[in-house]
């Protein structure tokens, strides 16, 4: 399929999330990711992230884990083959606590680092620095470096609302 730039400029992807310190918590819970076009016009890559969405709807209700993994390697092949900083955060969120969703840590610590590495001064990086801290202290039981991205939270990101559970993180290991 062949993506224009005007396709990719009428791409709107928004990521559902409460404006509170809880948001860094919700991303390991089911929530949802909505697209939508600008000027009511259905893009190709809309169609594309539509059809990945549609197919972990479809995964949901079988309850079927290899297609849960087909639409997260489609997302991750949509955002690699169109990256467009406007929705690109949003759905690397959206795939990294999908893949926590699933215990795949090691998968979802890359994803949130691709976030860190990419987009730091996204909204959404807070996010991604503090649920590398959850990851660590309360799946893999690794205290040392979930201080360190706590630590990066509070330090980085001081006016987030993610720097409240990063303080709570930090007390805990203390």
């Amino acid at each position: 399929t062949y993506i224009t730039p005007e396709d990719i400029s009428k791409l709107k992807v928004t990521l559902t999330l409460t404006m509170t310190p809880e948001r860094v918590r919700e991303i390991f819970r089911t929530y949802s990711l909505a697209i939508e076009t600008t000027k009511g016009r259905e893009t190709s890559v809309h169609k594309l992230i539509k059809e990945a969405i549609e197919l972990a709807g479809q995964a949901e209700k079988q309850n079927d884990r290899q297609k849960h993994i087909a639409a997260i390697n489609k997302l991750e092949t949509i955002i690699k083959s169109y990256p467009n900083p406007e929705y690109n955060p949003q759905i690397l969120i959206y795939i990294g606590s999908y893949y926590e969703h699933f215990d795949m840590h090691a998968e979802a610590l890359r994803i949130f680092e691709k976030i860190l590495d990419e987009y730091p001064q996204n909204t959404l990086a807070s996010l991604a620095q503090c649920a590398i801290g959850i990851i660590y202290e309360e799946k893999l039981n690794n205290p040392d470096k979930a201080k360190d991205a706590y630590q990066k939270t509070v330090e980085n990101y001081p006016s987030s609302l993610e720097v409240t559970e990063a303080r709570t993180g930090l007390s805990r290991l203390r």
